[in-house]
């Protein structure tokens, strides 16, 4: 979804560097987590986050976490439209580090929407929602991305007008994504990494080999 919208989140993936030996470490808390991302990837720790919001969204009004360290904030439109496929309105404040501002994902009644901007009052002024405003206001961005989400019903009143996901990803399926041969090829590549070794078919329905090769 997130690539319909960037097609550059698959360059990302494709530059994808080999994950760092530390790894990562998780804190958890009554209605928070905190992540030592120690430069692993969001990749990696975005689907952990969505995974405990949508969780303990249950449990509390506004639940959040707070990745230190982390890379490749390029995906975190991804991350974030993981959470509202949830169900939740999902912000993210990006750090200062990264250049600062908020992402912004939310289930509407046409499907997901995407929103996205740099000052953090505005999008205070604009949720609608005073737990998410008050934790929002509460985000301390110096190297680490904060996480809010909450699944009670949010009236958004920003200034953009955000991005329709679904329309985005009708459009991709029918006229596909542009996408760089390198980063094509590097994607490709990631793929066969998957195949088992004597999985002919498995090769074919993922387009690698000629049909007309396969038997059944």
């Amino acid at each position: 979804m997130a690539a319909t919208l960037d097609p550059a989140v698959l360059d990302r993936i494709a530059e994808a560097r080999k994950r760092p030996e530390e790894g990562v470490r998780f804190f958890y808390e009554a209605d928070s987590l905190k992540v030592e991302a120690n430069g692993c990837s969001l990749f990696e720790t975005g689907a952990v986050i969505m995974d405990y919001l949508a969780a303990h969204s249950n449990e509390a009004a506004v639940v959040s976490a707070e990745v230190i360290d982390g890379t490749d904030p390029e995906v975190l439109s991804a991350v974030l439209l993981t959470g509202a496929d949830y169900g939740l309105t999902a912000v993210a404040v990006r750090p200062n580090s990264q250049g600062g501002g908020w992402l912004v994902a939310t289930p509407s009644g046409t499907g997901l929407r995407l929103y996205e901007g740099q000052d953090c009052e505005a999008l205070v002024g604009g949720v609608g929602h005073a737990g998410l405003a008050d934790r929002i206001r509460q985000a301390n961005t110096p190297r680490g991305c904060v996480f809010v989400a909450t699944e009670q019903p949010v009236k958004l009143a920003l200034a953009t007008p955000g991005a329709d996901v679904s329309e985005a990803v009708a459009k991709a399926n029918s006229e596909g994504i542009p996408v760089f041969a390198r980063t094509l090829k590097a994607l490709y590549g990631l793929e066969m990494i998957t195949w088992a070794p004597t999985s002919e078919r498995s090769r074919a329905q993922a387009g690698f080999t000629p049909r007309s090769t396969v038997t059944s």
